[in-house]
């Protein structure tokens, strides 16, 4: 809002100083009277309308949901709070600070901007801070630090490496847990640092230095659907339904999902959870949950698998990773010469939640099926790369060998996503269970933020 108020003010004062200029040479010629009291109010108004007109598409009416603060510094707190700052609760603490950014992302982060959330996941919350300019015939890559779970401590040296650790905030909670879970914010979420008081915006190419605070604004659209239905084949919709009953299309599928794959973080979310969201993709798990999975022991040839799920994809991102198996559905914008929907909403920005609270399902997000344009019913339990996990052989074998045979001729053929309430995502009664005793005054954003 600052910032909006602070562009709307600059725009009047060049525009008044372009009139004003003018306006004098139209005075000292003819009409000077007739000019002042009609033309330039005229004037004034039709530039106000313009302007509105101009912002109205761009902004988004959001409404803030909580706050998520980390203190880069060992021992370090990970707070949360409902109440723009006033309280905090402290959800976990930090084992180890980051130190330095991490130039070697992926390539899907280029469609977040500076300062702003660019994937989240039962394993890490990644946040843009710059972009690394590639090599020739190469995409540009985001520029990352990292909040990760304490299963990070677990992991060798040469994962370690992979992961580029020093760019990572390594925190106490667990995988698949509080911010990497249920109070994970969204793609797109505004990031700031809290000096003196006051959040200001994270700079390019930010290099993290120990004590530095990092606040998360998480926010969401006003008008926010109940669900997200995908029809899996070709030409299929993809179609946003709101409580109102209105829905719109959002999307188009241009190649449906057949099988499941060995994708990072499924094993700590469960059947049907969305595990991942970032500008190029959506995650939904199909294994069971294992908090014995760590990343090292998913990464390893040796280690028994188990992990599973497949993913929706952006086509402008799988032509670009060459993605071209079953284990991943296609979406394109309805129309061939609009923009990419990659780092759009509402599949990949702003809108998909991970959040799973077992007792609440309302406050969840939740993936299921139609098999044969049936009822919806919940995701199949299914571990590994299983190229037609969700065609008609593979489904009436597995629901044969659990004892309830099927005649399944079509396979899936819708998906949807259910995402949560939001006005109870994050309740007064879950911060007052950790409340800590200490509580300030709200932070406020300077002028440009």
């Amino acid at each position: 809002m600052f910032k909006v108020k602070n562009i709307y003010e600059s725009y009047l004062q060049i525009q008044t100083a372009v009139a004003g200029h003018q306006y004098s040479k139209v005075r000292d010629g003819y009409c000077g009277g007739w000019c002042r009291c009609v033309v330039m109010p005229l004037y004034y108004g039709v530039i106000l309308a313009l302007f509105l007109l101009w912002l109205l598409p761009r902004s988004v009416s959001a409404e803030e949901i909580y706050r998520i603060r980390a203190v880069n510094q060992k021992n370090g707190a990970i707070e949360l709070s409902s109440d723009r700052g006033k309280k905090w609760a402290r959800v976990g603490n930090v084992l180890k600070p980051a130190t330095n950014n991490n130039p070697n992302s992926f390539s899907a982060g280029r469609w977040v901007d500076n300062g702003c959330v660019a994937g989240v996941a039962t394993h890490s919350i990644h946040i843009k801070v710059g972009c690394f300019p590639a090599a020739a015939g190469k995409k540009d890559r985001a520029v990352l630090i990292s909040l990760v779970p304490c299963d990070f401590q677990n992991m060798s040296t040469s994962v370690m490496v992979r992961q580029a650790l020093a760019s990572c905030i390594v925190t106490d909670i667990p995988a698949g847990a509080s911010i990497f879970r249920s109070f994970a914010p969204f793609v797109g979420n505004r990031v700031f640092l809290e000096r003196e008081g006051s959040l200001v915006p994270v700079l390019d190419n930010y290099r993290p230095a120990t004590g530095d605070v990092l606040l998360i604004v998480v926010d969401a659209p006003a008008r926010y659907p109940e669900e997200i239905v995908f029809e899996n084949r070709a030409g299929g919709k993809v179609i946003s339904v709101y409580a109102d009953g209105s829905s719109e299309d959002v999307a188009r599928v241009v190649r449906a999902v057949g099988g499941i794959g060995r994708f990072e973080g499924t094993s700590w979310a469960g059947p049907g959870r969305i595990t991942s969201n970032h500008p190029g993709v959506i995650t939904v798990s199909t294994a069971p949950f294992s908090r014995q999975a760590l990343l090292a022991d998913a990464l390893s040839d040796f280690a028994v698998e188990s992990r599973g799920g497949f993913q929706i994809v952006p086509w402008e991102h799988a032509r670009d990773s060459r993605l071209e198996g079953s284990q991943w559905m296609t979406v394109a914008p309805l129309n061939d010469d609009d923009p990419p929907i990659d780092g759009r909403d509402p599949l990949f920005s702003r809108f998909i939640s991970l959040s799973y609270e077992p007792q609440r399902p309302e406050l969840s997000s939740e993936v299921q099926i139609r098999l044969d344009d049936g009822p919806w019913e919940s995701i199949p339990q299914i571990i590994g790369k299983v190229d037609n996990a969700f065609e008609p052989s593979y489904l009436n074998a597995y629901y044969t060998a659990r004892g309830c045979p099927r005649r399944i001729s079509t396979g899936i053929t819708h998906i949807r996503i259910l995402l949560p309430r939001l006005e109870s995502h994050l309740s007064s009664a879950q911060l007052e269970a950790g409340l800590h005793s200490s509580t300030g005054q709200e932070a406020r954003l300077q002028a440009g933020s």
